[in-house]
């Protein structure tokens, strides 16, 4: 990491301090402070080897296809370089505040739901296949390399499998977009202005709700805060979009607990995966056992019938 700052920044000093957060890759701040008088900081990422992050479901070459296009949507912090040799990722720094601490929790989702519709609209129609970003051939993908790595795992979750082939039926077909297919707190960053999204890694097409979906799993939404991000990023609150969205929380765990068993089995930084995976695997078998799971499938099929 050193020789890649100092060809950055040459004649420069800088400090490097570890960055907290993150289940698979490193993360670091480094502050430099140049021959002038200025200082600039930057993130950078050491990434997992490409042969590791392909068992995860990760297409390196996805996330550099889209990074450019999304800093011109003001999506994403500036990417200042990519060392292949190295696995190292060096981008802009975004001060940004964590989202719990923000004051106006109901405007930074509905500025978050804003930034979604702009990425989805801009990349809509868009056929660049990720591994893991479609949400129900992804999970599939995930659950398969369970069945073959821990099959044991694999055949204790079955049930879920099924709840999410009911809910691919009952979802049919949709017009796919960018995704970003890994909205974590970690991922998000806010500002009074903006949000920002990092780590792009599971970028690729697939159905947009899904996005929202995560968001509002990740974040804990309120049915309310639901309803806020829905408005803003369809100009109004939709029931059956808000079904769609509950949904696709039970996706964003199941996925979750899919990928932790098998981010498990690298052991690239010091993360409790197995406890993890099962605070995940718990949440989706509350979200299944809820009454509400049956009824938003419900409302799909009634949206498709047109009643």
């Amino acid at each position: 990491m050193q020789s890649l700052i100092s060809e950055l920044y040459p004649g420069s000093q800088w400090v490097i301090e570890p960055l907290s957060g993150g289940m698979t890759n490193r993360n670091f701040l480094v502050t430099v402070s140049r021959a002038t008088g200025e200082a600039e900081r930057v993130v950078v990422q050491e990434q997992l080897p490409d042969d590791v992050a392909e068992t995860l479901g990760i297409v390196r070459s996805n996330q550099f296809a889209v990074l450019h296009e999304i800093e011109d949507l003001g999506l994403a912090p500036r990417l200042i370089c990519y060392d292949r040799r190295s696995r190292l990722l060096v981008a802009e720094y975004i001060d940004a505040v964590p989202f719990d601490e923000l004051e106006d929790r109901a405007g930074a989702i509905a500025r978050f739901g804003t930034a979604l519709s702009t990425l989805h609209h801009a990349t809509e129609g868009s056929q660049l296949r990720g591994r893991i970003s479609d949400p129900f051939s992804g999970t599939q993908w995930l659950y398969d390399r369970v069945a073959k790595a821990v099959p044991v795992e694999a055949e204790k979750h079955a049930w879920a499998m099924e709840a999410l082939n009911r809910f691919e039926k009952a979802r049919g077909p949709y017009v796919e977009a960018i995704c970003h297919s890994d909205l974590s707190p970690g991922n998000v960053l806010m500002t009074d202005e903006a949000a920002f999204l990092i780590d792009w890694e599971y970028v690729g097409a697939g159905d947009p709700y899904y996005d929202l979906g995560d968001f509002a799993e990740k974040f804990s939404l309120t049915r309310e805060e639901k309803e806020t991000l829905i408005s803003s990023y369809l100009g109004s609150v939709d029931e059956t979009a808000l079904a769609l969205v509950e949904l696709y929380q039970f996706v964003s765990m199941l996925r979750e607990a899919l990928w932790c068993v098998m981010a498990g089995q690298i052991g690239f930084i010091d993360f409790d995966h197995a406890t993890y995976a099962q605070e995940c695997w718990t949440r989706v078998a509350t979200v299944v056992r809820a009454e509400t799971f049956d009824a938003n499938l419900e409302k799909l099929a009634e949206a498709k019938s047109g009643n």
